[in-house]
């Protein structure tokens, strides 16, 4: 009888020990997984504040602009005539360089060239 009742008695024991490292294991698996659960979240939030950033930089010109067929100025919506490159520049991210092509510098400047020679 005592040697029935040892027998149960280390049944009992280990099964509270195998038991023990079930929860030991679930608590294990548990804490990693909500880690690394929390560490794709705050890299979802970081990526998504990204996006609204960019998002809000963003300008774009759309729509019908009013523009003058020999200027070439843009009238505002307070019916203010604007050069392009300011209208541009005022509603977009754009910004200009100034050259000019050469039909242009032959009539500006054709003058100039020919009293050279």
């Amino acid at each position: 009888m005592q040697l029935a009742e040892r027998s149960h008695s280390e049944v009992e024991s280990i099964f509270v020990l195998l038991v023990l490292v079930g929860v030991f294991l679930a608590a294990f698996i548990a804490f990693f997984t909500v880690k690394h659960a929390l560490k794709v979240e705050k890299e979802l939030l970081n990526e998504r504040n990204e996006l609204q950033k960019a998002l809000s930089e963003i300008k774009t010109l759309s729509g019908l602009f009013p523009i003058c067929a020999s200027c070439k100025k843009i009238r505002d919506d307070k019916g203010y005539w604007n050069q392009i490159e300011l209208y541009i520049r005022d509603h977009s991210e754009a910004k200009f360089t100034h050259s000019i092509c050469p039909p242009c510098a032959e009539k500006l400047y054709d003058h100039l060239l020919k009293e050279g020679e």
